[in-house]
């Protein structure tokens, strides 16, 4: 691990109640992806707004957004598409 990375780590463990961290949605850094593969469920996504997201269960960086497929078929996709292919139907 670099220099940079153990910082943010031991930034990180000292938080006593949580962390809020802004990613690039489009652009999540490795350690968002290392983060979330870590934090499991005990992380969430937001807007900037406090929004609920959706987490890919898949990649687990992007977040499931509403897209529109053949004949018009609406469903759940990743956000990191094509770099991540995860769907799963529209309730």
């Amino acid at each position: 691990m670099r220099r940079s990375g153990a910082l943010f780590y031991v930034a990180l463990t000292r938080a006593s109640r949580g962390v809020f961290l802004l990613a690039n949605a489009r652009e999540p850094s490795r350690y968002i992806r290392e983060l979330s593969e870590i934090a499991g469920n005990d992380l969430r996504f937001e807007t900037i707004d406090g929004e609920l997201l959706r987490q890919c269960p898949a990649c687990r960086a992007g977040h499931l957004v509403e897209r529109t497929g053949p004949a018009n078929r609406r469903f759940l996709g990743c956000s990191q598409f094509p770099n991540c292919e995860q769907t799963a139907p529209l309730k």
